[in-house]
């Protein structure tokens, strides 16, 4: 196997691990994120959003922008093309693409909620709070994120989906990274 390659699959489980020891998985692998609204007549309603937030999100989401960013080396989509050109990982290549496949499916997915007539995908959610704020400045998901953020109540649903569906992404990764080591264990 190249030297690039195991340099690429270590990057990886190193930027995985990274993202599965931060205080946000930890919180959301443990189902801590909830969304709770309360409300009677003729007064204000409350609610509220368990779960990571803050430094925490911050950094848990420029971590998995270098997995979705199919420019970056450790993308999952070129750790895919990397088990389809090495001999030596293509053994498991089959794995890989199981997982990657569901991983594809559910971000592909709805949730379920609509926001102002727009039913997102956990793709695109995820996608929203990124490149809307936290990796990137892209100014069409700016204004849609702003919106979203605008009102209390659908800010915190926003938040509570979009960390579900962060949540699910990293164990998806967990399980990429699994694959990776044992991939390269003769190989070190």
């Amino acid at each position: 196997m190249k030297p690039e390659t195991i340099s690429d699959l270590i990057l990886f489980n190193e930027k995985a691990d990274l993202l599965l020891n931060s205080s946000f998985a930890n919180a959301m692998l443990r189902n801590e994120s909830a969304f709770m609204f309360s409300w009677k007549a003729g007064e204000n309603y409350e609610v509220i959003l368990v779960g990571a937030e803050g430094e925490s999100v911050d950094a848990a989401f420029l971590t998995l922008r270098m997995f979705l960013q199919n420019n970056d080396r450790i993308s999952i989509r070129n750790i895919a093309n990397l088990y389809s050109i090495e001999t030596e990982l293509m053994p498991y290549q089959g794995d890989l693409e199981n997982i990657r496949n569901q991983i594809n499916i559910y971000l592909d997915t709805g949730n379920g909620i609509s926001f102002f007539g727009n039913n997102y995908s956990n793709r695109e959610l995820i996608e929203l709070l990124l490149y809307g704020s936290k990796g990137h400045s892209n100014r069409e998901k700016e204004l849609k994120l702003k919106e979203l953020l605008e009102s209390t109540l659908i800010s915190t649903m926003f938040l509570n989906q979009v960390n579900s569906a962060a949540a699910s992404l990293i164990r998806g990764i967990a399980a990429l990274s699994e694959i990776n080591k044992t991939a390269i264990k003769p190989s070190t």
